[in-house]
């Protein structure tokens, strides 16, 4: 009960202060500790220089790191009340600092390729022709040619990323560079989930269950994998679906597919939802393939050897389930894939609802799984919550264990250990997820009067939740 004085400016304050002071200080302190232990984390990472250098250094700050992200997110994303947290531009700021705090850590030897096909461009040659390894481009080669992995294999990005990687060729051709612009797509990405939060009438803030994940810092402010630019294209497309730009989304969507190929699996939905909007995004790629078309079938040549040649990190093959050495096996996943995709496009008619799913589903099954794939999984959680793909992402801190065993024998392996215990955290968490859910339902219902009861009858939860997922 608050005391009335005779000061009317005691009064006034007193009738401005919060409801539950003592719930906003205590959202304070765990904003801060959350913020102290992430800092921690890219402090650490700073001076010892990235995955590479410390392997078991690195494990250990982004366990610390990814503490203080889930302090983080469990006060401030997915909620509509983030009153006492601060303003969203002080938060996108701290996401923007962490990332050119990093900017200087040494870069996934992947940027080697991209470097050596932006240089195979300006001399005039056909990335998607001339494999590395081809007596064609021996002019080109350099004392760094050696690193690039699978030389004896053609392009295998699609064409706005070598556009990407041609345009900062002519500039200079140098990994640091494209990793700092593949930051800069990161940061968009960041900028662009907020304002598609906005759109929803939501705050931005939550924009933070990607913008402070430690696995999308590794893979983009650490690391500089390309996949920030698909993941860039992806979210403006949800934005101008927020705005009811279909056609332009689905334009948007075509540019994710030429940035990198597993933006594909968004294409049904489309198809069964938007016709029109489906040929743009055919359009979008066919017209970013003529300049290459030269290659003929080598412009898909590398993408299907990967899939055909390679397992990895598979929850399949960790299951005994597929075995993807046969065609056989690889047919079959991949039909069943295009199903679950198929059914899901004619399930949920709004795009982020079909959108998580989707991503779940591809990284449950493709063949061929790294720790940064999961950053498409993790920018559709901005918009749903799903606490099991936040705990498999803090697992994948187990997959730094690859570069451990290359510092000990020079060769970059994963201990059969790895996988087993990623994927049983994601299904430890999701089954215990799904219980938590049911069980919040149901109490919802029950606490709520039958006057209530939304048009789809008990249990269907309140409008609230439905946006928050």
């Amino acid at each position: 009960m608050k005391v009335q004085t005779d000061d009317p400016r005691e009064n006034l304050r007193g009738a401005s202060e919060p409801r539950d002071v003592k719930t906003m200080r205590s959202r304070r302190r765990i904003v801060i500790a959350g913020w102290a232990l992430l800092l921690i984390f890219v402090a650490v990472v700073a001076w010892s220089g990235g995955i590479q250098t410390n392997a078991r250094l690195y494990q250990a700050a982004y366990a610390c790191g990814f503490v203080g992200f889930v302090l983080l997110i469990r006060v401030v994303a997915w909620r509509s009340d983030v009153t006492g947290v601060g303003r969203w531009g002080w938060w996108l700021l701290g996401c923007i600092l962490i990332r050119v705090a990093l900017i200087g850590t040494q870069p996934s030897d992947d940027l080697y390729r991209c470097v050596w096909e932006g240089r195979v461009q300006v001399a005039g040659h056909n990335p998607y022709a001339h494999a590395p390894n081809s007596d064609e481009l021996i002019d080109l080669r350099d004392d760094t040619w050696h690193l690039i992995n699978h030389p004896d294999y053609p392009a295998i990005y699609p064409p706005i990323a070598q556009v990407q990687f041609a345009a900062l060729a002519l500039l200079q051709p140098s990994i640091h560079l494209l990793k700092a612009m593949h930051v800069v797509w990161d940061v968009l990405v960041v900028v662009v989930l907020g304002s598609c939060l906005r759109n929803r009438g939501l705050p931005p803030h939550g924009a933070i269950v990607y913008g402070l994940c430690p696995l999308v810092i590794s893979a983009f402010a650490v690391e500089g994998h390309v996949d920030s630019l698909m993941l860039l294209f992806i979210a403006l497309a949800v934005h101008s679906m927020g705005r009811k730009r279909i056609v332009l989304a689905g334009a948007m969507l075509g540019a994710a597919v030429a940035a990198k190929t597993t933006a594909i699996v968004f294409v049904p939905w489309l198809i069964i939802r938007h016709p029109r909007a489906a040929g743009a995004a055919i359009g979008v790629v066919v017209a970013c393939y003529l300049p290459y078309a030269a290659a003929g079938t080598g412009l898909f040549e590398s993408v299907l050897r990967f899939t055909r040649e390679s397992e990895f990190f598979s929850l399949l093959a960790a299951l005994g389930i597929a075995d993807f050495e046969t065609e056989s096996s690889r047919r079959l996943i991949g039909f069943v894939l295009a199903g679950v995709l198929l059914f899901l496009a004619l399930r949920r008619r709004e795009f982020t609802r079909f959108a998580l799913p989707a991503a779940e589903m591809t990284v449950v099954l493709i063949p061929i799984v790294h720790y940064w794939y999961l950053t498409m999984v993790v920018m559709f959680v901005t918009f749903h919550r799903r606490w099991c793909w936040i705990a498999a992402a803090a697992a994948m801190v187990v997959y730094f264990e690859a570069e451990r065993a290359r510092s000990r024998t020079g060769t970059w392996s994963m201990p059969v250990w790895v996988p087993v215990t990623v994927w049983g955290v994601l299904g430890a968490a999701f089954v215990i997820e799904w219980f938590a859910r049911r069980i919040e339902t149901g109490a919802r219902a029950a606490h709520t009067p039958a006057s209530e009861w939304p048009s789809g009858g008990r249990g269907c939860g309140n409008q609230r939740e439905d946006r928050l997922g």
